[in-house]
């Protein structure tokens, strides 16, 4: 299993990316469900909380999504599935805008 993590290096980092990956039974789901749980206690310590949790689980596949209650990529940026494209604007850009606000700068 790898774990890669970006964060810039400053007392208080903006924002952290971490990709977690591995066979089959490495244990992943156990990682991002204790990674998980430590930065939302942190970001609650820091008031940084706001009753939506800061960090964003997702997955390419639901099954993959699943195991850890997180979203697929496609949910989570609104990206249309089955042929069915649309401009990014207005509804649809504002519901984006909304889910990730106060996640990355």
């Amino acid at each position: 299993m790898t774990i890669n993590a970006d964060a810039e290096n400053t007392a208080k980092p903006s924002h952290l990316l971490i990709n977690v990956d591995g066979r089959v039974g490495s244990s992943k789901t156990f990682v991002i469900r204790a990674l998980s749980s430590a930065l939302q206690n942190a970001a609650r310590f820091y008031g940084v909380h706001d009753g939506k949790s800061p960090v964003l689980r997702f997955a390419p596949t639901g099954s993959a999504s699943y195991e850890f209650v997180g979203q697929t990529v496609h949910s989570l940026l609104n990206l249309p599935v089955g042929g069915l494209f649309y401009d990014l604007n207005g509804v649809h850009l504002a519901s984006l805008q909304k889910s990730l606000r106060g996640i990355a700068p």
